[in-house]
């Protein structure tokens, strides 16, 4: 009964958020749901933190499994893991999408370190460690990996980020379906919005072959995949409950 009146709970909350002024307009008026994701010129997507935290912090934090909190320090090494990859290909090429992506994941770091302090899990995640050092040693090889391969060229690293926000997706996805907590589920489903606008800006970014297969996915389904890079750039969220 008590995880029910919490549900329900936040769902009000988030309602009383997010209705009253769902029309476009002025600044003014424009509503705390068109803000929780900014799209700038560039195309990379990062999430309003303040509204973020407003959001997340409106449940308890108690009764959080020991699955739940194993997903949430992966994710959060998995975001970190994207941003430090980003950030040392920016550096080494000086060229679009590297850069505002790396900014766009420091974002998303700082979501999930919201995440992270709200349910004490900060230690244990090494969000703070250096650049390409991570508290999981799976997390760790894959950076290493995929870091190697980006180094060959601008174009390899651009497959190689393809790679990795395709690992991210699956992971995100695996998560979401292991909980039923509110915050958590809205959470993922914001970081896998984000994570496909990522996606399909390394896709435009990767030069055409003529004859040749542009890119082949590794991670989620070349179906899947399709229907991502194919669709509209998602600039309003669906944050909202939805436990289905």
């Amino acid at each position: 009964m008590k995880k029910v009146f919490l549900s329900l709970w936040l769902l009000l909350a988030i309602i009383f958020l997010f209705a009253g002024c769902a029309g476009r307009g002025t600044d003014n008026q424009q509503t705390e749901r068109e803000r929780i994701i900014v799209i700038d010129d560039s195309g990379a997507s990062t999430i309003d933190l303040e509204l973020f935290k407003k959001i997340i912090n409106q449940n308890s934090a108690e009764g959080l499994g020991e699955k739940e909190k194993t997903g949430l320090v992966y994710l959060a090494g998995e975001e970190k893991m994207l941003r430090d990859f980003f950030a040392k290909m920016a550096e080494k090429y000086r060229e679009k999408p590297f850069g505002y992506l790396a900014t766009a994941e420091s974002g998303h770091v700082a979501a999930v370190k919201i995440l992270l302090e709200k349910y004490e899990l900060a230690d244990q995640a090494g969000m703070d460690l250096p650049t390409g050092e991570f508290a999981d040693k799976k997390i760790k090889e894959f950076f290493d990996k995929q870091t190697v391969a980006g180094e060959a060229s601008g174009e390899a690293a651009l497959v190689a980020g393809l790679e990795m926000i395709e690992f991210n997706i699956k992971d995100i996805e695996q998560f979401t379906f292991s909980t039923a907590r509110p915050d958590l589920r809205q959470s993922y489903n914001l970081l896998a919005q984000v994570a496909r606008n990522h996606l399909r800006e390394l896709w435009k970014s990767l030069p055409e072959k003529e004859g040749e297969l542009k890119y082949k996915p590794k991670y989620i389904s070349e179906e899947q995949f399709k229907s991502i890079v194919d669709s509209a750039t998602e600039d309003i969220p669906s944050f909202r409950l939805n436990l289905d």
